[in-house]
């Protein structure tokens, strides 16, 4: 939903979906806007295969080959299951959408390693007011650590400060988008 970049929040099964993910990962992801990688939608149940991009052309060809035993969802399943290994080629270790490398096919995501303790800490809070200031002192608490000569931010700092920006940065682009809203839905239009 890349709406959710300029503080839209259309409902295309998010209601659905978004609670049913690990943790408070749903609601980190509708406040924030946040983006996952396909080893993140895949290990936060979003996705039952990860195919890499580079094997992509052979699936087409692969499942028409099956002909009817395409109706066999299990026969369905092995194909999905052997376009998910390394191929040739793969680019594993790449840049994913955060700035992080993606990990591999099978391998244990960025997010769900070290990030979705962090977000149930903060995102687990009762109300956003208590989520904003969760995510404040967490920061605050880093830079008195860094001025107290840590040695400089650490990746959980340095992702909790951009956590609390993207919240701050969508709110910024959703403000012009309500009143519109409550406009079209009070039957004025």
């Amino acid at each position: 939903m890349p709406e959710v970049a300029i503080g839209l929040f259309p409902d295309v099964g998010a209601s659905a979906f978004l609670p049913r993910l690990p943790g408070h990962l749903g609601r980190y992801m509708g406040l924030t806007g946040e983006r996952l990688t396909g080893a993140e939608v895949k290990e936060a149940g979003f996705a039952t295969h990860l195919i890499p991009s580079a094997r992509l052309a052979e699936l087409e060809p692969r499942l028409l080959a099956l002909g009817r035993g395409a109706e066999d969802m299990a026969q369905v399943d092995r194909l999905l299951r052997s376009l998910e290994g390394p191929s040739q080629g793969s680019n594993q270790g790449s840049q994913g959408s955060g700035g992080v490398a993606a990990a591999g096919v099978g391998g244990v995501s960025p997010l769900l390693a070290w990030k979705l303790p962090l977000i149930n800490a903060h995102f687990g809070r009762d109300s956003l007011a208590e989520v904003v200031a969760s995510l404040e002192a967490a920061v605050a608490a880093a830079d008195a650590g860094k001025e107290a000569g840590g040695q400089g931010e650490g990746q959980a700092a340095a992702f909790l400060r951009g956590t609390l920006a993207a919240m701050r940065s969508r709110v910024d682009h959703a403000r012009p988008v309500f009143p519109c809203m409550v406009v079209y839905d009070s039957g004025m239009w």
